[in-house]
């Protein structure tokens, strides 16, 4: 049996922006990165792998039958990278906490008293104090 030397998964991306583009250039477009950089890596993939991932045509590139048989699963694999990546970024970056504003009666009751269900509506973590007053509000004592 073939000892199989570690690979990256990075080199996967690759196996698959190639798969999906058909060339090395469209795939360097895709990856934002440049065609040399892409064929090193198809070609670090197959060395590692110890397999021919592609057939090399006038055309570009086209997936052989054992990259036929890799590609649904690395598709999937990304997809699920993709996900979780969505799922934390948005936890990272969901909004809350509590905001202290303080304001004018004039601004706070016309205008922002009007858009502030809209904001908790949309971040329910967001906790909204307003002090519509016309004294001033000492910030390093957390009044607004």
């Amino acid at each position: 049996m073939a000892t199989i030397r570690a690979v990256d998964w990075d080199d996967y991306r690759y196996f698959l922006a190639v798969a999906q583009c058909g060339s090395l250039s469209a795939a360097a477009r895709m990856l934002e990165v440049s065609q040399p950089t892409v064929g090193r890596r198809i070609d670090g993939l197959e060395g590692k792998l110890g397999l021919r991932l592609f057939d090399r045509i006038p055309s570009g590139f086209q997936i052989s039958e054992v990259g036929t048989k890799i590609l649904d699963r690395t598709a999937n694999i990304h997809d699920e990278f993709v996900a979780l990546h969505r799922q934390v970024s948005s936890e990272d970056s969901a909004i809350g906490g509590r905001v202290r504003i303080a304001t004018a009666e004039g601004l706070g009751i016309s205008w922002l008293a009007k858009k502030l269900p809209l904001l908790s509506e949309r971040f329910p973590e967001l906790e909204i104090d307003l002090s519509i007053d016309m004294t001033m509000a000492d910030l390093l004592r957390g009044e607004a």
